[in-house]
């Protein structure tokens, strides 16, 4: 499951459903939808670069198309591998 931040609270949330309009949050306490509008950044540093790749990208290609313009998987995969490098 992606989990991500957003920009209307703190905290982070695993994304259930998505559309190009809407998002469907989960935490252990409740379940809620906010606008793509809301959505900050992925979360989860290792969780998220370790775990299922291609469902990041097709999530952002859908809510966040600006972060993955012009790229295809492979490059955007190469990208995010090179940024985590460097925090290491």
């Amino acid at each position: 499951m992606i989990s991500i931040h957003l920009k209307s609270r703190a905290g982070m949330y695993k994304v259930v459903r998505y559309d190009s309009k809407m998002m469907q949050l989960q935490t252990n306490r409740k379940s809620f939808s906010v606008p793509v509008s809301d959505f900050k950044c992925l979360a989860g540093g290792r969780h998220n670069l370790f775990g299922d790749i291609e469902s990041m990208y097709k999530f952002l290609s859908v809510v966040a198309p600006q972060q993955v313009a012009g790229m295809n998987f492979a490059t955007w995969y190469s990208e995010q591998h090179r940024r985590f490098m460097e925090t290491l």
